[in-house]
């Protein structure tokens, strides 16, 4: 079952509320249980659970304040900016969350712009070309003509478009 809140993450939690005699269930995951305290459970009942691997271990508190450059990580969550290089470090438990959180992985796969990937075609090229007339130069001083002559072929095609 999705979460009521999020309705995303698969809900790990219920919340019971009675009121007047009527019950309600919100099922909820725990990120949005933590969001509405509701998942305030005892901390060796938690470590247990997450060892069975019922519920994620709890993430490790950030540091109140950035080293370097005094930013706190209550002000960051209020702008989204970082301070210096050095939060990165500071709050990377916290940073690491909150990515997986925001776009499922702390790991960035996405595509290389079409600028990087010219640049990098670009670089190829002229590391293959400098290979090619490393190896040519070594096959004229060697006198082996016949290699020369397909290195040379080889030159020329990478050179033309």
């Amino acid at each position: 079952m999705l979460c009521a809140r999020c309705k995303k993450a698969q809900a790990t939690f219920i919340v019971k509320v009675i009121v007047d005699n009527q019950v309600t269930e919100t099922h909820l995951c725990l990120p949005c249980a933590d969001a509405e305290g509701a998942s305030a459970m005892p901390p060796a009942v938690a470590g247990l659970l997450s060892l069975l691997g019922a519920v994620p271990p709890p993430p490790k508190a950030a540091p109140a304040r950035c080293a370097s450059c005094g930013l706190r990580w209550t002000e960051f969550k209020k702008t989204g900016i970082l301070g210096c290089v050095s939060c990165y470090d500071s709050f990377a438990e916290p940073l690491k969350g909150l990515l997986k959180e925001m776009q499922g992985a702390v790991k960035h796969a996405g595509k290389a712009s079409p600028n990087a990937k010219r640049s990098l075609d670009a670089k190829r090229r002229t590391d293959e070309t400098a290979s090619l007339k490393r190896r040519l130069d070594e096959a004229l001083r060697r006198e082996a003509y016949e290699d020369a002559a397909k290195l040379r072929d080889q030159l020329k095609k990478l050179k033309s478009p």
